[in-house]
């Protein structure tokens, strides 16, 4: 009987408190993982930058008269501002042109009237997630040195600078199907984490051959010839995402020979870069 009375004065206790009701329901919802407070949605939630995107909100307090809206925090790049009709709003908004590729915000800031004007931050603030694709992203621009005169090698790939670049990064490729184990022939690389998985991939033209094409002028038929030699060295630029600590940069190559681009390719070099650059 006891414990009964005690729990009944609790409830009635806290039913006479709007407040610890509140905050009792508050918490009651949240480990409900129901929303509390204002939220907004973006629908599509991704696309290219440029690209436009409805953003909805609900729940906003019965005094709001509008939401000014930014990119990625409350004072990144503004995307607007939008009136709220007893606590809920819908805008259409365009993502900026110079928006990064990635993941990002879409931030809400709730405005009450102060004087005249519907412009004063009320304290109220909801995100949603928002992914731009297609854009530009950061990306590195690897310079390699490659050398042939190196004793019982094919060759050697050595990393000798790198440059952060903001741009549109050509998608990733997928290798063609082969029969049996062999690998493809041609010329890629791969930027892979520490764990061995393919972050990127980019089939190119082997960047290590000087290739000559046009007449054998010995020849009295003129017949366009083609021939190719290998240097003792060459330096080329290859582009990757932003890597993370312990990626390599994998290359792959037919033999490094003239005349054997149909053969199946192999691992011809691997590039640490988590290790000062010598």
């Amino acid at each position: 009987m006891t414990t009964k009375t005690s729990f009944t004065r609790l409830m009635l206790s806290v039913l006479a408190v709007p407040s610890i009701c509140a905050v009792w329901q508050m918490s009651e919802a949240a480990a409900l993982g129901l929303p509390v407070g204002p939220t907004i949605t973006a629908d599509p939630q991704a696309g290219p930058a440029g690209g436009q995107t409805t953003v909805q909100g609900m729940e906003f307090a019965a005094n709001t008269c509008g939401v000014q809206l930014a990119l990625d925090s409350a004072g990144g790049p503004s995307l607007g501002i939008a009136d709220v009709t007893n606590g809920a709003f819908s805008t259409v908004i365009t993502i900026p042109e110079n928006t990064t590729s990635g993941p990002h915000k879409i931030v809400a800031q709730g405005l009450v009237i102060g004087g005249e004007f519907c412009a004063s931050l009320s304290g109220e603030e909801a995100s949603t997630d928002y992914r731009v694709i297609g854009g530009p992203q950061a990306v590195e621009r690897l310079k390699i040195e490659f050398s042939s005169n190196i004793p019982d090698k094919a060759g050697e790939f050595r990393l000798i600078s790198r440059m952060d670049v903001q741009m549109v990064l050509p998608p990733s490729d997928e290798l063609p199907a082969t029969k049996g184990a062999d690998l493809p022939s041609g010329f890629w690389y791969e930027l892979q984490s520490a764990d061995g998985s393919v972050k990127y991939r980019r089939i190119i033209h082997n960047p290590v051959f000087i290739v000559f094409e046009g007449p054998d002028l010995s020849k009295s038929d003129m017949v366009p010839d083609r021939v190719e030699s290998l240097p003792e060295q060459r330096v080329f630029s290859l582009l990757i995402p932003a890597p993370d600590s312990g990626d390599e940069v994998v290359l792959f190559s037919s033999p490094l020979e003239p005349d054997s681009h149909a053969q199946p390719a192999s691992e011809v070099g691997r590039i640490p870069l988590f290790d000062p650059i010598p």
